[in-house]
């Protein structure tokens, strides 16, 4: 694991505004960071809503999206009914497939604190 400096923090700030193809970006619309998902269904869901359940920011380390992804395959399995359950795993799992296609070098949130499976 590499220690995080200010330096550090800054170039991976800075990346938030890079293009898909490590140019800086036209507009923010075409930036990386815009093209982050949101980690939250994005259309109408009908069902019950008997949980809260915050979803990490763009900027989280990717074991937070994975302790948040494990937690939405737990509702599913509570509500298995419930299509709200689905959606929010669905789209836990959109964003950690999308930061696994993203180029390291553009990777621009936190990283993680623990090694992969230390947790």
């Amino acid at each position: 694991m590499m220690n995080t400096n200010a330096s550090t923090l800054s170039l991976r700030m800075q990346r938030r505004l890079l293009n898909m193809q490590g140019m800086p970006a036209s507009s923010m619309l075409d930036s990386v960071y815009a093209q982050h998902p949101p980690g939250t269904p994005t259309k109408p869901v009908k069902g019950p809503v008997s949980w809260l359940l915050d979803n990490p920011s763009r900027e989280s380390p990717t074991e937070d999206w994975l302790a948040y992804r494990a937690t939405c395959e737990q509702l599913v399995a509570r509500h298995p009914n419930n299509p709200r359950a689905q959606d929010c795993l669905d789209a836990a799992q959109e964003v950690l497939t999308w930061r696994a296609a993203l180029p390291e070098h553009l990777h621009f949130w936190r990283e993680d604190k623990h090694e992969p499976g230390t947790r």
